[in-house]
Parts: structure tokens; C-alpha cells; sequence
């Protein structure tokens, strides 16, 4: 036998070590430490057809801490081209306590419901949030023909509502 075969035959055990740290290894290099860059604010798409609204951001605004009787997040979304933007005429915003998984938000606790509107902004008005806990969301938009762009947002990382003011100056 060669010594290529034998050095493979006797180290065959380490071998199949290597390949599935490697594998492990990939899988939480790309899981972890490109998905949570928390920093950049980078766009995740979900599912769906080919995307006729790309969006070059996503993000959430809220204050620091809320004075009100429940949180008021405003989602936003931008487009990468204004000339898609004008196209839009539907959105649809879900806020949910788990991740988005199998194309749904499996927990939705928002659902801002089909609206006809051009806009790229919505603030939650209703008490359906909690303040000071972690969410997921994702908006869809939908041009005059009905073609979908899918669901875009913090669908696999969340974001914390923002704490009650009266909380934060205990």
C-alpha cells in the first residue's frame, strides 16, 4: 500500500474529527458572527417570490424609555431604489415573540393588517408590546398587481422594546 493509503486508514477517526469541526465550525461563523452584526443594521430577506421592493435597510426607532401605558416602536424600511419605492401601495407590518420560522412568525402578538399606503414608516398604536422585552418583526409590501415582495425585517434576530421611564429611574 502506499503511505498516502495507510496515513489515511489509520487516521480515518481523526479525519472525520477535522471535516465535522469544520462544518460546525461554518455553521456558527455564518449563524452568529455575520447575522448579529448589531452594528449595521443589515437587511435579512425571509422567503418569496423574486423581490420587486428591495430594501437596502430595516431598522426600529423608539426612545430610550417610554412615559405612555405600552411601547410605541416605529419599523422603517428603505428602499435601495426610489423609483421602487413610488411603486409600492400595500404594507403589512407582524411584531412576534419568536423568531420567524417556516415562512410565518409562529407567535405574532402585532399585526398592523394589510393598509393601503406608500408610506415606509409604522409605529405600533396599540398595547399589544411590553415594554422592556425582546420581539421580532418584518414588514411585506405589495405593488397595484398584487406582486408581494415577501417578508423583510429582524425576522431571525430581535430587538427589545424600549423600558417604562418610571423603571429606569429606580
Amino acid at each position: 500500500m502506499s503511505a498516502l493509503t495507510n496515513f489515511f486508514k489509520n487516521n480515518i477517526k481523526l479525519i472525520i474529527i477535522i471535516i465535522v469541526a469544520v462544518v460546525v465550525l461554518g455553521y456558527f461563523f455564518n449563524r452568529f458572527y455575520l447575522k448579529n452584526d448589531t452594528q449595521s443594521l443589515q437587511l435579512t430577506q425571509f422567503f418569496g417570490p423574486e423581490v420587486a421592493f428591495p430594501f437596502c435597510s430595516v431598522s426600529v426607532e423608539q426612545p430610550q424609555c417610554y412615559n405612555g401605558n405600552f411601547p410605541t416602536p416605529t419599523f422603517k424600511w428603505k428602499y435601495c431604489d426610489e423609483a421602487a419605492a413610488k411603486d409600492q401601495k400595500y404594507f403589512q407590518v407582524q411584531v412576534s415573540s419568536q423568531a420567524y420560522y417556516n415562512n410565518v412568525f409562529p407567535m405574532v402578538v402585532f399585526d398592523a393588517q394589510k393598509k393601503e399606503s406608500p408610506a415606509t414608516n409604522y409605529s405600533v398604536d396599540g398595547p399589544e408590546l411590553e415594554f422592556d422585552k425582546p420581539y421580532y418583526w418584518g414588514v411585506t409590501v405589495e405593488d397595484a398587481s398584487g406582486q408581494k415582495a415577501g417578508w423583510w425585517g429582524w425576522g431571525d434576530r430581535n430587538f427589545k422594546t424600549a423600558p417604562l421611564c418610571a423603571e429606569v429611574k429606580k
